[in-house]
């Protein structure tokens, strides 16, 4: 998972992206903030479109850090993992 900002009809917007191991873009969001509860969503999203996955690679931006936690919490109760790869 990785975000950058961008420009979008002229307006700052952050997107964030999930890619696979090959580089491909598996889903992306756009949001006016980069905020840990939209990286929450994402990440939420994207497990419950493509499943659980091994590894999670992102940038150390605190909203990324949060959502990790939560997301943590959430796979232990879903899937029955402790302290998953992320």
């Amino acid at each position: 998972m990785d975000g950058t900002y961008i420009k979008v009809k002229g307006e700052r917007r952050y997107l964030y992206r999930a890619v696979d191991k090959e580089g491909n873009m598996i889903d992306f969001l756009l949001t006016k903030r980069r905020k840990r509860m939209s990286s929450q969503s994402f990440l939420i999203k994207d497990i419950n479109n493509n499943s659980c996955p091994e590894l999670i690679n992102i940038d150390k931006i605190g909203s990324n850090k949060g959502a990790l936690r939560f997301i943590e919490d959430v796979l232990l109760l879903r899937y029955g993992y402790g302290s998953a790869s992320i």
